[in-house]
């Protein structure tokens, strides 16, 4: 039934969006849910955009949900690409001069 609604496809719509960022990326988390008047009866469609259904109805079920979680993140192996410069501040590499002075000091 009803693939020739006019105006409002959707009733008693519910829909929430969050943007958050998470460790080397973002995350896009949506939602939305009501009830689909192309499932309804054509003779129930005004009821049901008045008043939402009763649960156990066979109006109640055109409730259609939609929950969404997109993320968007750098590779996994960046996270170990940037510990490397702190490492190479933290643990430097003997200096080329101490060796000389060592090998000096031998002869």
């Amino acid at each position: 039934p009803g693939a020739n609604i006019e105006t409002v496809s959707f009733v008693h719509t519910n829909s929430s969006s969050d943007f958050s960022f998470i460790w080397l990326g973002v995350q896009l988390e949506a939602d939305f849910s009501g009830y689909d008047l192309g499932l309804v009866e054509p003779e129930n469609r005004t009821s049901v955009a008045e008043n939402v259904p009763a649960n156990g109805t066979r109006d109640s079920r055109s409730f259609i949900a939609f929950e969404s979680t997109f993320d968007i993140q750098l590779g996994k192996n960046l996270d170990s690409l940037l510990i490397l410069p702190i490492m190479w501040y933290l643990l430097p590499a003997p200096s080329i001069v101490q060796k000389k002075q060592f090998f000096d000091e031998e002869e």
